[in-house]
């Protein structure tokens, strides 16, 4: 029998699953006589149902080590239905088909095969773990009124993420507008992640229409626009993200009143007020009037979250003395380090033209210091089965976490310690923020959309980072409150920058752009070297520890090279099997004592020998995408993340095995970071918070 919870074939006699202990009915549980779907899917159960047909959670007997297990397939039903009704299921199928495809985001669900026989549609895509935001509401209604409101730190962070997924639709090319926003096309994960489903009337925004070609939409959450007096835009996305919110906030379906929203009358301090007036100008009748972008609500949301909210750190086992105010990087400082930057030469490079920024920074608010801790809280208690002789060792995240750090509103991307262990740098897309690791005060932000943060060199001085503005990438060196020294910025006229990297002797930094990967001399300006010539070639970048050779991974070709940086010679190329969308999200690092390159092409992380070439082991979880990756200073531990449940793995590099995990996030890590001095290990990623904990070996 297959379990329905995790897929897992049993003996018949079983009553509970020998895999994850779900209990077996027989009723409900699929038989090894069930007939295999497209020759490998076996139907578990059905999960849900629409207007033309069902969505069954299924075991994929074939799956492969980059294909989970377990999916969904829905199911389109053709048979019965009028030629009228045929050709909608059709169009659904198909727009549905056409658009999810070609998506990747951390709020969508992936889209694995699609077929088809006489009578029916199939889309294979990822089974995702929860239930819908209606189910959720219901499960909280008050007595029998079906209503549920939200409380306001909750509703914030529903519209954080659904802002970020918006936006993401938005800035497609062209835009794809939803059209469909709505509690039953929500999912939500145990752990609160939310994920969009059902694009089946989704459209792509076409400039110079004057109207949708067929009027679709959701009583009470479809704007006006949709019943065919306008094209649907952004905005009309918008307005039915401000119906939910305003649904979450009162506990009122909007369907049964449509385009009237009593008032909400909340009453306390700034936060519920500002929220207030935001969902009455998304649900303006006249779209003109609605916020301009996802982007735009996004950011009146976080400031509204971080009212009173503001950067909270975690000090176990007991609260700390709150620490004082720090000064920030003023913008005074700011004029005088462009003023002081150093002109740059003329360039050789064939594609780059450089030039020196006249103003200041475009798109950049230096701003004040987040505010001194408001409060501390002991992460949620999980409790862990006790270990295998063969697994890792599994710890509650409060036996080892030293830190939490809660400063950012949308998920954490990028880490770097500096060289002496006593700051760390975190970044998400639109803010770098740099903090005290003992005391947690944060002493520098930088704002700007599209920001990537590339660290500190040996000497501690500088902070790197770039921001995009009008399809040019600026990086910028910049001393931290306390640190003498002249900073730099150069404007490159380069597509967006993907990943930075400072060479070990602090004198240039690697840009991974679109196509190829640059070198920028930090003193001159001039670009130094240049080589790639593939799409995505900077997906990820890593100096040897002598600053002689430079490697980088193109996650689209899943491929990996070598550069002499000197010599500007290529030393070694290795380009994976894997399929180029298993290839997203991988990383290479250098060995600090520069004998190994740590490789995630698929879902082991491959050690190759920087001598011979050749890999001399194998280590990892199979199923399992390595997203992040960091040496111990020994060099003779990793780290490495990809769970979607938020674990974190130490593993001993000579044998493979594994020797920890840390699981004190609640969703999926997207960066990992050693201390120099070997004795923590930070990680962060979507759950949007910065835990430092000791990497013990157990």
């Amino acid at each position: 029998m297959y379990c329905q919870s995790c897929g897992a074939d049993n003996p018949a006699e079983h009553s509970t699953c020998f895999a994850c202990h779900h209990a077996l009915d027989a009723s409900t549980v699929a038989d090894a006589s069930t007939p295999l779907l497209n020759q490998r899917y076996r139907l578990l159960t059905q999960v849900g149902a629409g207007g033309f047909g069902a969505v069954y959670k299924a075991k994929d007997t074939q799956a492969a080590e980059n294909r989970p297990a377990l999916v969904a397939i829905k199911q389109t039903n053709l048979r019965g239905l009028t030629p009228q009704e045929a050709i909608e299921a059709t169009d659904t199928f198909h727009r549905e088909v056409a658009l999810l495809s070609h998506l990747k985001h951390a709020n969508l669900p992936r889209i694995y095969e699609h077929f088809t026989d006489p009578d029916h549609w199939y889309l294979v895509m990822d089974f995702i773990e929860g239930e819908t935001l209606e189910d959720y509401l219901h499960q909280g209604s008050i007595g029998n009124t079906g209503t549920h409101s939200l409380p306001l730190d909750e509703v914030c962070r529903i519209g954080l993420q659904l802002c970020e997924v918006l936006h993401y639709l938005h800035t497609r090319q062209p835009a794809i507008i939803f059209r469909d926003l709505k509690p039953t096309n929500i999912m939500r994960t145990p752990k609160g992640h939310l994920f969009l489903i059902d694009f089946g009337i989704a459209r792509h925004f076409k400039p110079g229409q004057t109207r949708d070609t067929i009027p679709l939409g959701s009583p009470g959450y479809a704007a006006p626009e949709q019943y065919g007096k306008q094209q649907t835009t952004p905005q009309s996305d918008l307005y039915s993200l401000g119906a939910l919110l305003h649904q979450l906030l009162s506990g009122e379906d909007p369907a049964e009143n449509a385009f009237h929203f009593t008032p909400l009358r909340l009453y306390g301090d700034e936060r519920v007020i500002a929220l207030e007036a935001l969902v009455t100008d998304l649900v303006d009748i006249d779209a003109r009037k609605r916020p301009e972008s996802a982007t735009q609500v996004k950011q009146e949301l976080q400031r509204i979250s971080e009212v009173g909210h503001q950067a909270r750190i975690w000090h176990p086992p007991v609260p700390q003395d709150l620490p004082q105010w720090q000064p920030t990087f003023s913008q005074q400082q700011m004029q005088q380090m462009q003023q002081q930057a150093p002109k740059p030469k003329a360039t050789t490079s064939r594609r780059t033209a450089l030039k020196v920024t006249t103003g200041l920074l475009a798109g950049i608010a230096l701003v004040g210091g987040i505010e001194a801790l408001a409060a501390f809280s002991h992460p949620k208690t999980i409790s862990y089965p006790a270990p295998s002789s063969t697994a890792a060792v599994q710890v509650h995240p409060t036996q080892w976490t030293q830190r939490v750090y809660y400063g950012h509103t949308a998920p954490v991307s990028s880490l770097a310690w500096s060289p002496d262990s006593k700051l760390i740098a975190s970044a998400d897309y639109s803010s770098i923020q740099v903090w005290q690791t003992s005391e947690g005060n944060c002493i520098y932000r930088q704002d700007a959309e599209q920001v990537l943060m590339g660290g500190w060199p040996p000497d501690g001085r500088l902070l790197a980072s770039a921001f995009i503005t009008d399809g040019k990438t600026t990086v910028l060196g910049v001393p931290l409150p306390g640190q003498r020294g002249k900073g730099f910025m150069y404007t490159l006229n380069l597509d967006a920058a993907q990943a930075l990297a400072w060479s070990p002797d602090g004198k240039r930094i690697a840009i991974g752009i679109s196509q190829d990967v640059h070198v920028l001399d930090v003193a001159t300006g001039e670009i130094v070297f240049t080589q790639g010539g593939q799409n995505d070639a900077g997906h990820s970048l890593t100096w040897s520890p002598d600053g002689r050779y430079l490697a980088w991974y193109s996650s689209l070709y899943n491929k990996l090279e070598v550069w002499n940086v000197v010599a500007q010679s290529r030393i070694f190329s290795h380009q994976s099997v894997v399929p180029n969308e298993i290839g997203s999200g991988g990383t290479v690092v250098w060995s600090p004592d520069g004998k190994f390159l740590a490789f995630t092409p698929q879902e082991a992380i491959e050690i190759w020998s920087t001598t011979s070439w050749q890999v001399t082991s194998t280590i990892g979880r199979n199923g399992i995408i390595t997203i992040a990756l960091a040496w111990s200073p020994d060099s003779k531990r990793l780290v490495s993340a990809g769970d979607s449940d938020g674990t974190v793995w130490v593993w001993n590099v000579t044998d493979g095995s594994p020797l920890f995990s840390y699981q004190g996030h609640t969703a999926t890590v997207e960066a990992v970071a050693w201390s120099p001095d070997g004795s923590s290990v930070a990680s962060a990623g979507v759950d949007k918070t910065v835990q430092i904990w000791a990497p013990h070996s157990i």
